[in-house]
């Protein structure tokens, strides 16, 4: 089930440096916990306080609503076009109809109920939803990391958001500049605590490299994208996917425990999170830069799921 790529040592490098670090993809399309152990995530699950990617990946999901609503993050299905995308949510479809990387199942903060229990095919049930919907309202979705893994923490490669269309333009909320706009801010912010030892306070935001924008050209005459575009072009705010990119070899001192995605009263979808085990960085950021500044490039091995 997992694959392992092996990475090329620098010959020059042999003696000082370690063997590249595993990278963990975590993308929700398989859970790991709970009946059965392995099994794909369905559309419409319940994730947050589940346990569903502890037991592979050492993380928990958690929840904080901005409504009084007693629903959870569920999974969402973005494998879809038009009508066949839930709870009247094209928004979030992804793939080649769009011109985005297909997503498959993402995480929403689910909009109404009732909560229900889903068949799972093998036989037994989960708790779930049968109309996954996102809520407009926003709320926190939680990451931690467990301590008896991570021990020193985790460094942040990347995040994925499905469907970002709204924008803000106060920067007081600690929403995340949208580049090549000045002044105009993604509605999202997180809020990190840090591993014993940071040099940075709990709650200050990591710092992030990138933000890059997924989405290819779509033809003339393509009408999947919530805009419209009829005319051809990019699906940027209904059906966009970014990628948001942390430098996670320039972390030192600043590993995570835990991590709040905070959607600032939009609704959106959450498509993965990948990371690295502090303790699989053995060299100081200085040196890891220098390496990567002389052209020694490092590949990365991964771990990640079968589609």
């Amino acid at each position: 089930m997992q694959r392992i790529v092996l990475t090329a040592f620098v010959l020059a490098f042999a003696t000082a440096a370690e063997a590249a670090p595993i990278r963990y993809e975590l993308d929700f399309d398989t859970a790991f916990g709970g009946t059965p152990n392995e099994r794909p995530t369905l559309p419409g699950e319940a994730v947050s306080g589940q346990g569903l990617f502890e037991d592979e990946f050492g993380v928990q999901v958690g929840l904080i609503r901005n409504d009084n609503a007693n629903l959870p993050v569920v999974i969402f299905d973005t494998d879809c076009v038009g009508n066949g995308c839930s709870g009247g949510d094209p928004d979030l479809g992804t793939g080649p109809a769009y011109g985005s990387p297909r997503q498959d199942n993402i995480l929403i903060i689910q909009e109404n109920g009732p909560l229900t229990n889903l068949p799972l095919p093998g036989g037994g049930t989960v708790p779930g939803v049968n109309t996954p919907d996102d809520d407009g309202d926003g709320g926190d979705i939680e990451f931690t990391w467990l301590n008896s893994r991570y021990s020193q923490g985790v460094a942040l490669d990347r995040l994925f958001f499905v469907d970002l269309e709204e924008t803000t333009n106060n920067p007081g909320n600690g929403s995340i500049e949208i580049p090549g706009s000045p002044g105009s801010f993604f509605p999202i912010a997180f809020t990190a605590v840090y591993a014993p030892g940071a040099n940075v306070p709990n709650g200050t935001n990591p710092v992030v490299s990138e933000i890059n924008l997924l989405n290819v050209n779509v033809p003339a005459g393509n009408t999947n994208c919530g805009g419209g575009t009829g005319g051809g072009g990019l699906c940027t705010g209904d059906n966009s996917v970014y990628e948001i990119v942390f430098d996670p070899l320039a972390q030192g001192n600043r590993f995570i425990e835990s991590l709040d995605v905070q959607y600032l009263d939009v609704s959106g979808g959450f498509g993965g999170i990948y990371f690295f085990d502090a303790q699989e960085i053995p060299l100081p950021a200085a040196a890891w830069l220098l390496l990567g500044g002389i052209g020694a490039l490092f590949g990365l091995k991964r771990i990640r799921r079968a589609a």
